[in-house]
């Protein structure tokens, strides 16, 4: 009996870890996100993360060097001007003796105008601190 008490909470957890809704690439924005007004479990929010996802690998060169790669994923949906501080995603930055470095870094702010239409705004260098 104890094998199966062990085995059931595995299969579980494995057909959970596959229901989860899958994440979209960076720039595909699904129009729906955009024309949304409010947030359905918290009427009144000002904002809301609609999915922050953050994958990191560690290679191993050799015996002395490895390199560790972290790619985040962040969408934030703003609902009023009181939620723009919520806009800001911090980096955690650690580096001993200068080894560290962050680089790739990218952002886009889309928005609805009037008609309907999306207007894509992409981040420049100047854009993060």
């Amino acid at each position: 009996m104890k094998k199966f008490s062990c085995f059931l909470p595995a299969v579980l957890l494995f057909l959970f870890a596959f229901s989860q809704k899958t994440i979209p690439d960076f720039g595909k924005i699904d129009i729906a996100e955009l024309q949304m007004k409010s947030c359905s479990f918290e009427p009144g929010a000002s904002a809301m993360n609609l999915f922050d996802v953050e994958e990191t690998e560690l290679t191993i060169i050799n015996q002395y060097i490895s390199r560790l790669t972290t790619e985040r994923h962040v969408r934030i949906k703003i609902f009023s001007e009181q939620g723009y501080k919520y806009a800001s995603v911090k980096i955690p930055y650690f580096s001993k003796k200068g080894v560290a470095k962050i680089k790739d870094l990218s952002g886009i702010v889309y928005n609805l105008d009037p008609s309907g239409i999306v207007v894509t705004q992409k981040l420049e260098k100047k854009d993060f601190f």
